[in-house]
Formats: C-alpha cells, structure tokens, sequence
C-alpha cells in the first residue's frame, strides 16, 4: 500500500477477495512505517462500519488465519506508509 491514506473504499488497497481459497487460509502483514503513530488499518470490506480486524503500528507484523469468504481491505494513516502482506492457503 503506498498514499492509502484516504476515506473512500474504492481506493483502499484490496488484501485478499472472497473464494480465492477453499479453504484454511493465513495473512502476513507488515507496516513497515518506523513511527508507531503511522497505522495499518485491516478491515472486511463486507460489513464497512462494523469494528476492524486489526490495527498495526508502524514496525508491527501479524500473521493469523483468515475466513476464505472475506473481502479484506486496508488502509493507512499517513500517505506514503508502506504495507507489506502475503496470503496462502488452499487453492
């Protein structure tokens, strides 16, 4: 993600859409932002509004499960912090 510091969802960056596994999937993600006040919001695009999945600091890394029907999407603090993510899963 780079400049995802915006309030519309069509320019959120897209993590993962839903059926692109069958089953048993996982997410990395990384802010790579040095400030701990630059945040990586992680949200299902689905049920906009609700609360967030996971919100990391500049430096933090996660890697947890993920339910295969979820649109998840992401968003920064701050334009220009990078976000780095990997799923896997079955195909």
């Amino acid at each position: 993600i780079l400049n995802g510091a915006t309030n519309s969802q069509a320019d959120h960056v897209t993590i993962t859409t839903p059926s692109t596994y069958a089953s048993n999937a996982f997410l990395y993600i990384k802010n790579t932002a040095t400030n701990a006040a630059h945040t990586a919001t992680i949200y299902n695009a689905a049920s906009l509004g609700q609360d967030d999945i996971m919100v990391l600091s500049g430096g933090q890394t996660a890697f947890f499960p993920i339910n295969v029907a979820d649109n998840l999407k992401a968003y920064t603090s701050n334009a220009g912090t990078i976000i780095e993510f990997m799923h896997v899963g079955t195909v």
